[in-house]
């Protein structure tokens, strides 16, 4: 029987002979989550990155662009190094991606609270209410406390010295104590919409929702709350509760901005799920959170296919109007193709300005499906690195277009 002939080596001895300590180049040639390499191979977009992150974080209220480009021109690539180069170089904004809109605000919205977390928005309202409920009790406040715990009226509460003794430690300490106790749930709902609605400065709709979300993540197990459930959806698809969720986490966190940056929007004006009337819809309900958020700036990349941004400009101009003129990815050129090769390289070596284990004809040698796409020129630097480091060979023209071969092939397959 023929045995395959594979040596385990370390990462530091396979990949010497090319110069590197390992292959930096993603094996599908998407990023990596975080990525290791952050850069803009396009001179001109970059510019225009430039332009809008400085508007957003110089006090610019509402700055929004569209992220125009065809089907595997990078779109993704764009938004995700600008996500993460914001996160890296400016903490204090609050950025998110969102893969995919949805097919539903609710499902928008949905991202967004996902990438905060639930879980670290309920830890931020519980922060904000106990904030306030500490200082009441140091004032010998106790208003609220009867008003929830009706039956220890006549009674004077004692509160533990010790933070796990605390009823308002945790949230979870705190309704375990008031199942205990058969509170009142009406009037928590109504205390705690209060201090949401005076703390964070947002109306009363949006402080009693996120006020209902706060009281569902624990109590839900112990009461009927017949008037959430059925409109619980509706409700985390309404734009003023995002609006809401936004305003508490600049209270909490003390962010400067927020960035979204949205993805595969072409699938709202362009899916053949929405009817033009829900599209529409949909987006003028983008529009309207576009508007509504006033607690920070607000800044919103929407990447889209040239089609859909021009049914965007044809049933919805308000939003098309407040993304002002359109970002446009160009194909890459031999310049940002070598700026993002080089990126790479230079972060498994010492940093260098050779293409080396490339020739340096690269780009001549690649076809037009690789050489111009982000993504599939990252893909086929891997393949190439792979492939020479276990025939135990360099780089060299014969093996690009050996590659080469092999990547025109399979689109030709697939294009079948």
């Amino acid at each position: 029987m023929e045995r395959l002939e594979i040596k385990e080596m370390e990462p530091e001895e396979r990949y010497k002979p090319l110069g590197l300590s390992r292959n930096p180049f993603p094996s599908d040639g998407a990023l990596l989550e975080p990525p290791r390499v952050i850069t803009f191979p396009d001179k001109r977009l970059k510019e225009e990155l430039e332009n809008f992150l400085n508007a957003l974080l110089h006090g610019d209220k509402k700055v929004g662009r569209a992220l125009i480009g065809e089907y595997g021109s990078g779109k993704t690539f764009y938004l995700k190094m600008v996500h993460y180069f914001v996160k890296k170089e400016f903490p204090k904004v609050a950025s998110f991606y969102i893969q995919s809109p949805g097919y539903g605000f609710h499902d928008f919205t949905g991202s967004v609270i996902r990438a905060i977390g639930l879980g670290n928005i309920v830890r931020k309202l519980w922060n904000v209410i106990r904030e306030e409920l500490l200082s009441r009790v140091k004032k010998n406040d106790l208003d609220w406390y009867y008003k929830i715990f009706p039956s220890e009226k006549g009674r004077y509460p004692w509160f533990g010295t010790s933070v796990q003794e605390h009823i308002l430690s945790d949230h979870r300490t705190f309704f375990d104590y008031a199942k205990k106790l058969r509170a009142n749930i009406d009037a928590i709902l109504s205390i705690f919409s209060e201090i949401i609605e005076k703390s964070i400065g947002v109306n009363a709709n949006g402080a009693r929702k996120l006020s209902r979300i706060l009281m569902e993540s624990h109590y839900k197990s112990y009461f009927d709350w017949e008037d959430i459930a059925p409109k619980r959806q509706k409700e985390i698809g309404d734009y003023e509760f995002l609006s809401a969720i936004f305003s508490l986490i600049k209270r909490v966190d003390n962010y400067s901005c927020i960035l979204i940056l949205l993805d595969e929007f072409e699938e709202i004006p362009a899916s053949k799920r929405f009817t033009v009337k829900e599209a529409t819809d949909y987006e003028y309900t983008l529009r309207r959170l576009f508007d509504l958020v006033s607690a920070m700036p607000l800044g919103i990349i929407i990447a889209m296919v040239p089609p859909a941004w021009e049914l965007t400009e044809e049933y919805c101009e308000p939003l098309a109007s407040r993304l002002l003129r359109p970002i446009r990815i160009q194909p890459l050129d031999p310049d940002g193709a070598k700026k993002l090769v080089l990126a790479y390289l230079n972060d498994a070596r010492e940093e260098k300005e050779t293409l080396f284990p490339f020739p340096d004809n690269l780009w001549e040698l690649l076809p037009d499906i690789v050489k111009t796409n982000p993504r599939n020129l990252l893909n086929f630097c891997h393949e190439a690195i792979e492939i020479a480091v276990s025939r135990q060979i360099l780089i060299n023209e014969i093996l690009i277009k050996e590659i080469a071969d092999m990547w025109i092939a399979e689109f030709k397959e697939r294009k079948r």
